[in-house]
């Protein structure tokens, strides 16, 4: 645990205490994992191997083909979550 303050002058001339940042100790910010990162696995498993279509998510991401026969559009985690496990 960092508890070392480092003092920088602030525009206007005030000095002010701070916390330091995570670059400044040498530990870089975690990337946020999209969530085809996340879902592409889940997805394989239940459908028992590759995907045979491409599924672009709600953040932008996508996984499957991109040559594929088609492509799913999935706006929302509530409907990805109805893909995959609602009735019908």
């Amino acid at each position: 645990m960092v508890t070392e303050q480092s003092s920088r002058p602030r525009a206007g001339g005030s000095s002010e205490s701070r916390p330091p940042t995570l670059g400044s100790v040498g530990v870089r910010p975690q990337r946020r994992k999209s969530a085809a990162h996340a879902l592409a696995p889940l997805v394989a498993s239940v459908l028992g191997g590759q995907i045979p279509v491409r599924v672009e998510l709600w953040d932008g991401s996508g996984f499957g083909p991109t040559d594929g026969p088609g492509t799913i559009h999935v706006r929302s985690a509530d409907a990805f979550a109805t893909y995959l496990v609602g009735p019908g």
